[in-house]
């Protein structure tokens, strides 16, 4: 110790030993502080991490159990420990004056009285503009954010003025509901105020007349008024904490709502998954046909079959997912009878669709909008699972998704063309970053801010260079089989776009994209066309094999027996 506070000139120094003295009385404290909060706050943390995952709503959660931890237990203690601390002394001087049981009964009545005014006339209206600020507030959170997202589309077109006219809508929403809480909780802690210092004279009036008489010392007089409030206090507390009650109710109401909204959600699924069996059972005729590769070596890549719809009263089940080892077999995607359905809907998007998808073969998907192009591609990465049949495919880890809007990270460059891997997991040298991003035309950006500058690229980079560097992305992703490419090329002009589909079919073997230019069929061996006939049935599909060498990549439909070429 006499090392740790000696100065440089060897002297003493005694504000140090000091601090050092207080810091290790702070230090030996922090043990049985520590467990005190672990038992106070251990029913509060205790689950969460199993029911609660996103870290935001987690410390909703510990907020709402707060509230109530702090309206309940700790007020019920306090005022435990205010009435026993001076209940025996309060005793003993009313008793002295002969009013024990006459003021006692008052108290009680009046504290009662209280509690109860205060919960009905005033945590009523607070709890209610408490969920008003609440509800406004996230209002205004979501239109703030919206704009900041979309910031340049308002620019174009000049609509800064009917955008700051609805944020400053919902933000006078948010300070009039502000400013009605405050104003509540004003006239109630006024109200309080006044009659807990006025009450609080009752003793004072009472025992004055004895005082007068000289029956009670005037010590006897302050001391029933200071054990009369100190009661008066603890009997109080919990109307006193209306604002806490107010946002317990607020937030509790808030819970129950989110509950039944999900609820409701579960049963229009279930309603939808188990529909009533009202119509007759009806066929549809497949959509599949059967095709060859452009070489003509392989046959047979995509499998007819005539499957019967199931019925208007069957139960929907999930799409079956199936991953197969890539090594031990060459087929990358196999689509059997797969039907699907759109979110809370029992008409059909696409009906009993079936193909299979070997390695050195690529399938175009054209159709109209709401064809369920992009669906398809959902089902095959496993985020649509309402329907029929059965989807096998390479392991996930083996498959790569390519959107049409590509999402940037808040990061470097690096980390941008690594995600989703980061920038020290990723064995991909900066070397090989470079070539990659100069093969599709995007080397300038490595110029501009380098590699490991982090910023906030998403609001930097134009539509072109996010789609290029998305299949940077793609290109520099290790042991990719199957690549899923929706409109992934739509910012791109031709000849960029013909770049990057070249340097996905010299790394990638297998990729499947939804496109509507003629153009991309020259970079694709198969071409899948949805059609809808009916809306009952769906939309129904025909393959062919696109020949490279014609003009826009066309070839020959191969139709499925008994089917016509105009049916399509």
């Amino acid at each position: 110790m006499a090392q740790g506070i000696t100065c440089r000139s060897g002297r003493c120094n005694w504000k140090q030993s000091r601090f050092t003295t207080v810091a290790e009385r702070r230090a030996s404290s922090k043990g049985w502080r520590q467990s005190r909060d672990e038992f106070l706050y251990g029913g509060v943390f205790k689950g969460l991490m199993d029911t609660v995952g996103a870290p935001d709503v987690r410390l909703k959660l510990l907020e709402f159990h707060s509230v109530l931890w702090d309206c309940g237990a700790i007020h019920l203690d306090r005022c435990l420990c205010d009435s026993s601390g001076c209940g025996d002394h309060y005793e003993w001087i009313l008793r002295h004056v002969q009013l024990a049981e006459g003021q006692f009964y008052t108290l009680v009545g009046f504290s009662l009285l209280y509690t109860f005014v205060s919960l009905v006339f005033f945590a009523a209206p607070l709890m209610k503009i408490q969920r008003r600020v609440l509800a406004v507030e996230a209002d205004l959170r979501y239109v703030l954010v919206r704009l900041r997202e979309h910031a340049e589309s308002v620019a174009f077109f000049r609509g800064y003025k009917y955008e700051r006219q609805c944020s400053e809508t919902v933000l006078d929403h948010v300070i009039w509901s502000s400013y009605k809480f405050a104003a509540i909780e004003l006239i109630y802690k006024m109200i309080t105020g006044v009659v807990q210092a006025g009450f609080g004279l009752m003793p004072m009036l009472v025992i004055a007349p004895m005082y007068f008489r000289g029956t009670v010392s005037f010590g006897t007089i302050q001391q029933s008024q200071l054990l009369f409030q100190t009661l008066l206090s603890g009997m109080m507390d919990l109307g006193k904490e209306l604002n806490d009650i107010a946002k317990l109710g607020a937030e509790s109401v808030r819970v129950k709502e989110i509950w039944a909204a999900l609820e409701a959600i579960e049963r229009d699924e279930a309603k939808f998954r188990h529909p009533d069996a009202t119509d007759d059972t009806h066929d549809t005729a497949s959509t599949t046909a059967t095709s060859s590769e452009a070489s003509g070596n392989e046959s047979s890549a995509v499998s007819v079959s005539d499957v019967e719809q199931p019925a208007s009263g069957e139960a929907l089940e999930d799409l079956e997912m199936h991953e197969h080892d890539p090594e031990s077999t060459n087929v990358r995607l196999q689509l059997a009878c797969v039907t699907l359905y759109p979110p809370l809907s029992s008409l059909p998007l696409i009906s009993n669709l079936t193909l299979t998808l070997k390695e050195g073969q690529s399938l175009l998907i054209e159709g109209p909008s709401g064809s369920g192009k992009s669906s398809l591609l959902r089902a095959i990465a496993g985020l649509c699972h309402r329907g029929f049949g059965a989807i096998h495919r390479a392991p996930i880890e083996r498959c790569f998704f390519l959107p049409q809007t590509p999402y940037l990270c808040i990061g470097s460059l690096r980390d941008n063309v690594l995600y989703p891997a980061r920038a020290g997991d990723a064995e991909v040298s900066s070397e090989q970053i470079r070539i990659t991003m100069r093969s599709l035309g995007i080397e300038h950006l490595i110029d501009r801010h380098g590699l490991d500058e982090r910023l906030d690229f998403q609001g930097m980079l134009s539509g072109g260079e996010k789609q290029r560097l998305s299949f940077a992305r793609l290109l520099l992703h290790p042991g990719v089989h199957l690549a899923l490419l929706d409109e992934a090329t739509s910012a791109l002009d031709e000849e960029n776009e013909a770049i990057a589909y070249n340097q996905l079919r010299e790394n990638v073997h297998c990729y499947v994209s939804v496109g509507h230019r003629p153009a991309l069929a020259n970079c694709h061996s198969l071409r899948l066309q949805l059609r809808r006939l009916d809306d009952s049935l769906g939309c129904q599909g025909i393959v062919s094999s696109i020949s490279l060498g014609s003009p826009h990549g066309e070839g020959s439909p191969q139709l499925f027996p008994g089917s016509s070429q105009h049916q399509l």
